[in-house]
């Protein structure tokens, strides 16, 4: 069965899991989180950043995993989502139907955009005319071409990008059918409420609050003595200690936690910082409930982060007045290989991983994803060619120069040989002066006193008659 990397980057942490793809129940066979250095994902665009690409290429390295696929899921304000209804058509037409209807579902340029719909049901208007309930997408081309680009850098090939709402219903879809229920997805700068009626999505938001302020005051703080926590060391503590108080008044109730004075005014700041997260919440699920009397709500679930986070479903719950609770339905799941070193790290953090390796939604411009391919394509056949015409291009060289040595040392030879006269010369000269040497030295033999007596004689009669 095929393996995948499923990929959530968030602003403040990484999250992937290695597990089967496009599988009911997939198992799981490898998960990890990665703090993501800051200004690394900015409005749903990944930036490149070196240090967090090796710092994930190290990961699976240090974790010996081996697959190359990956799919990777998208929470961005950027992405505009609606739901809208279509005359029934066969399936191969939706897109054409959207598609001429673009610039009144979305009133963006959508040159800078692509849709993306996905079937939600079936309905009958009040005449009776059957209709397809659409969920529309409309999603900034630099968005998934940042993530084509990380892929990339990563050395993995791109199967899909999925939005997080779909990763978050795909993971939890067999678990609720018959039932309306409300997922609260939790994160680090922003949540996502998906409410789920029967099997279908009905309603679906993004607010632009989460835990991070939170995060950020627990740093600041003295509440660990002699610790100074990073971002992720921060987290964990939430994970690990009931931080967060059960009220957002400090008066509506005490704890035994509360009995440090300087901790309590620590936590109720903190607490605090999270009434907007609850504030919004609450909005949504009231708008919901007030126009939905038909459909009452069975179940709210936390997911994702602040399913961890201690304190936390019990403050919504009483802020909110409904029974809300940590989802348990991907306890089911089981990691195969476990790190016994890292950080432990649950289910529910990893839903929208999970979700976007069940069932992706393809966010991918189809062009873009075929310019992709062809350029995959492309790379080896030319490197290839490239090899090729340099191989020729080297013989045809390695010829031309051969040719040349040798006309060169042909020209040489030729020009020894027209002086081959030189050579008997030289010869006649080394005879003479050997003939000359040996007559030298026969004088210097018979040279004596009296050569010189004659001379000697004639002298002395001159001088002496």
């Amino acid at each position: 069965m095929a393996r995948v990397l499923s990929f959530e980057v968030g602003q403040g942490t990484t999250k992937c899991v290695e597990m089967d793809y496009k599988t009911k129940n997939p198992k799981i066979y490898n998960m990890f989180t990665i703090e993501t250095p800051e200004d690394v994902v900015q409005d749903g665009v990944v930036a490149r950043n070196e240090e967090f690409i090796v710092a994930v290429k190290s990961e699976l390295r240090r974790r010996q995993i081996k697959t190359k696929a990956a799919v990777f899921t998208v929470a961005s304000g950027r992405i505009a989502n609606r739901e809208a209804r279509i005359p029934y058509c066969k399936p191969n037409k939706i897109m054409q139907l959207v598609t001429a209807n673009a610039s009144d579902y979305f009133p963006v340029d959508m040159n800078q955009y692509h849709l993306v719909y996905n079937v939600l049901g079936e309905a009958v208007d009040e005449n009776g005319t059957k209709q397809y309930r659409l969920s529309l997408l409309a999603v900034p081309n630099d968005v998934t071409t940042s993530y084509l680009d990380f892929s990339k850098s990563l050395e993995l090939e791109i199967k899909a990008i999925d939005y997080v709402g779909n990763s978050v219903f795909q993971a939890v879809r067999e678990d609720v059918a018959g039932t309306t229920t409300a997922f609260l997805k939790i994160e680090e700068h922003a949540s996502l409420i998906t409410i789920v009626h029967q099997g279908e999505i009905i309603l679906q938001r993004q607010i632009a609050h989460g835990l991070n302020q939170a995060i950020m005051n627990l740093m600041e703080s003295d509440i660990f003595e002699g610790e100074e926590l990073s971002y992720a060391g921060a987290s964990r503590k939430f994970v690990e200690n009931k931080i967060i108080r059960p009220h957002l008044n400090l008066d509506a109730g005490v704890s035994a936690e509360d009995a440090n004075e300087e901790d309590l005014m620590v936590r109720v700041m903190i607490t605090e910082s999270l009434r907007y997260l609850v504030g919004n919440i609450g909005r949504v699920i009231e708008y919901f409930v007030s126009r939905n009397e038909d459909k009452p709500l069975s179940n709210i679930y936390v997911v994702g982060l602040g399913a961890d986070f201690q304190g936390l479903p019990e403050l919504l719950s009483n802020e909110l007045g409904h029974n809300i609770r940590v989802y348990e339905g991907l306890n089911k799941f089981t990691a195969i290989n476990v790190d016994p070193n890292a950080p432990s790290v649950s289910m529910n953090q990893m839903i929208g991983p999970i979700g976007a390796g069940i069932a992706p939604l393809q966010l991918l411009n189809g062009e873009l994803l075929k310019e992709d391919k062809d350029i995959n394509l492309l790379i080896p056949a030319a490197v290839m060619i490239l090899g090729i015409v340099a191989a020729i291009i080297m013989i045809i060289y390695g010829k031309a120069k051969l040719s040349a040595a040798e006309k060169e040392t042909q020209k040489k030879e030729d020009t020894l040989r027209s002086y081959d006269y030189v050579q008997s010369k030289i010869e006649n000269y080394d005879a003479t002066k050997v003939t000359y040497d040996e007559l030298v030295t026969m004088f210097n033999v018979g040279d004596n006193w009296n050569n010189d007596l004659v001379i000697f004689m004639n002298e002395l009669e001159v001088k002496m008659p």
